[in-house]
């Protein structure tokens, strides 16, 4: 092929990248001089599916044999691959959904305990019978034992895989085998733990030791975890501090915000703080005695997140709530359950958060449940450099929420007049002036401002809007203060009776950015409009 041989490699390799999985392989096939070239895109990046029981109409997925086998027979492969994804799923949600068990086939046993061996020696009994019992969570953990150079690994849960094996192989890479064959995880930048894309969480998944392994894993540069207990700190002799590690995602499922400190204490440049709260109510069941009362909790949150005050710039919270059964759960006290997000208090003062130049909150976390009680100015909690303050209405849908009103042609006209005493945005309203108030003050003197804030963002929920004439309120203090404002409304898919939520979102423009390019926007009457996708924060229930 003596076009080949002029051909410069550099080109080669630019087109190679743009090629899909099939062309790859069928360019390996095709001679030995583009298989050498073909294969490093080939497994530069590797998925792989387990599936539960319950799917009934999905047929096995190839063996995990073949993949493992041919990196463990042609280790070059192993160092090819920069990114893995491990999808484990189900049709049914429930806790009690099991997944299929793969053992390895007869003639592949041997390559599996082999390469068991070169594991640590305290995980190798447990993890070799899960392995040859076809456990995915032990099959996964021996086989991310041999990339050596991977970067990015995400693995998404929607089963629970009933072992510690993963967490386990993450943790030992801190002291890699002295044979050289573990891969000690030394190039891994990315881990992402998820219950799958639309936020759904199983109340016994063993996903939660592996946020244990995150202290193990000195290279990291973003993280996304399920926290559901506290995590175990590193030995003190032996301290890690993730240096590099820049944004953390946090999807609190369970545990206190306590342990937050946990692991912001080994993070001392994050920069991005991203946490979600989802409250399981099915989770009651297993505290009749009332023991966990939930009390003060974002207090708690917050001196926890004072922890990286001198790094942090950015903190996005988000909060929801789902149940599988009865709701209340039975034979407990309403009054008590329906009390818990009063309980959780607010956050309080944010102010040591020098850093800080974006806050992404729900108006219940920062101010409380009562209006009543909530700090009257918010220029005595948020910190004086804050760029952008983002108010998010989450819980709205909960009957004793007292913050915002919804609009009448959303939910009907009787509903809405039912709201209208209770639900009110008036008591927001006026702390939103007087915070303003400050800001424009600030902006009309000739001295150094000591606010910052350039941009106000109003987050609503499913189809929820202000009326009018508090919209446009809103647009003239944001005006007085050269701020600018806008209102961001999650819109309907009602693609499916399934999912009437989509990453769709409407933002009207209330008041401009000086210099903004509006050519983007769609003219809408008496705002400016664009649309756009944002991934959503929603915990649903097993339905």
């Amino acid at each position: 092929m003596p076009g080949l041989v002029s051909l410069p490699v550099e080109l080669l390799q630019e087109v190679l990248s743009l090629l899909e999985d099939d062309a790859l392989c069928a360019l390996c096939g095709t001679c030995q001089t583009l298989r050498a070239y073909a294969e490093p895109f080939l497994y530069e990046s590797i998925t792989y599916t387990f599936y539960s029981n319950d799917d009934k109409d999905i047929p096995g997925p190839p063996s995990i044999d073949g993949l493992f086998t041919a990196i463990w027979r042609r280790p070059e492969l192993a160092a090819y691959v920069k990114r893995a994804y491990f999808v484990v799923t189900g049709d049914s949600l429930y806790f009690d959904t099991e997944l299929r068990e793969l053992p390895p086939s007869e003639e592949h046993v041997d390559s599996w305990v082999e390469a068991i061996l070169d594991l640590d020696e305290s995980l190798q009994d447990r993890i070799s019978e899960e392995v040859v019992s076809g456990n995915v969570g032990a099959l996964t953990a021996v086989l991310l034992s041999r990339l050596h150079n991977l970067e990015v690994l995400e693995m998404d849960f929607t089963v629970p895989c009933s072992s510690d094996a993963i967490a386990d192989v993450l943790k030992a890479s801190a002291s890699p085998s002295t044979s050289g064959n573990a891969s000690g995880f030394q190039q891994l930048e990315e881990l992402r733990v998820i219950n799958n894309r639309d936020g759904r969480v199983l109340r016994y998944d063993d996903s939660q030791s592996i946020p244990d392994a995150l202290l193990h894993l000195p290279n990291l540069r973003e993280a996304e975890i399920i926290l559901q207990e506290p995590v175990a700190a590193p030995p003190a002799e032996d301290p890690i501090l993730l240096n590099n590690l820049t944004r953390l995602s946090i999807l609190n499922a369970g545990a206190s915000p306590k342990d937050l400190a946990s692991i912001l204490k080994f993070t001392p440049q994050l920069e991005t703080l991203e946490y979600f709260l989802g409250q399981d109510f099915e989770e009651l069941k297993n505290d009749r005695r009332y023991r966990c009362e939930y009390r003060n909790e974002w207090a708690a949150f917050a001196e926890a997140v004072s922890t990286v005050a001198g790094s942090l710039k950015e903190l996005i919270i988000s909060v929801d709530w789902a149940h599988i059964d009865d709701y209340p759960p039975e034979d407990m006290d309403t009054d008590w359950v329906n009390g818990i997000w009063e309980r959780r208090g607010r956050i309080g003062s944010l102010k040591s958060l020098v850093c800080l130049k974006r806050l992404e909150v729900p108006i219940v976390a920062l101010l409380g449940w009562e209006p009543s009680t909530a700090p009257d100015r918010l220029q005595d909690i948020l910190p004086m450099g804050l760029r952008e303050l983002c108010l998010r209405d989450d819980l709205i849908d909960e009957h004793h929420y007292r913050w915002t009103r919804w609009q009448h042609f959303v939910i009907g006209r009787n509903l809405a007049q039912s709201f209208h005493d209770t639900c009110n945005p008036t008591d927001l309203l006026e702390r939103l002036r007087r915070y303003l108030d400050a800001v424009g003050t600030e902006l009309e003197s000739d001295s150094a401002r000591k606010f910052g804030l350039e941009s106000l963002v109003l987050k609503a929920q499913l189809n929820r809007v202000w009326p009018d004439k508090y919209l446009e309120q809103l647009r003239m203090m944001s005006q007085a203060a050269g701020v600018s404002a806008t209102v961001r409304m999650r819109m309907s898919g009602f693609l499916t009776s399934y999912d009437s939520w989509n990453d769709e979102v409407k933002e009207m423009i209330l008041e401009a950015i000086p210099g903004q390019d509006m050519e983007s926007m769609e003219g809408r009457i008496p705002y400016d409009c664009r649309y756009f996708d944002e991934p959503r924060r929603q915990f649903r229930s097993n339905d």
